[in-house]
């Protein structure tokens, strides 16, 4: 790592490390998903059109859309599965699942949004 060094002090220069990935389980995840049914408002292949989300009147994040996924972190995906989205700031229709789903869980299904992405 190189050093600068001015009269306000010294900066570091070096190469940016990225926060580490959520280690969960797509396999797993889906499972879940499909269990806390998920599917009824995101759809099976998570493109937004689950059976209720016409009945929601709203859209629905399409999770295959590569360039709309990359503005989410995982951490941004579990905090609205844990918390629900309006305490996130999302949509307040988004429940939250943190009282039904351990972390674990939570990041499998993280791990399987992400899959559909891909």
């Amino acid at each position: 790592m190189r050093k600068l060094t001015s009269t306000l002090g010294i900066v570091a220069i070096g190469a940016v490390v990225a926060a580490p990935a959520f280690a969960g389980d797509a396999a797993a995840g889906k499972t879940h998903y499909m269990e806390q049914k998920c599917d009824k408002c995101h759809g099976d292949s998570g493109k937004g059109d689950g059976e209720l989300a016409a009945k929601l009147k709203m859209e629905i994040m399409d999770w295959t859309n590569k360039e709309a996924m990359a503005k989410l972190t995982d951490a941004d995906l579990h905090a609205i599965i844990e918390k629900g989205g309006k305490a996130v700031g999302k949509s307040p229709k988004m429940p939250a699942y943190g009282s039904k789903l351990d972390t674990k869980a939570i990041d499998d299904i993280v791990a399987f949004i992400r899959s559909l992405a891909s």
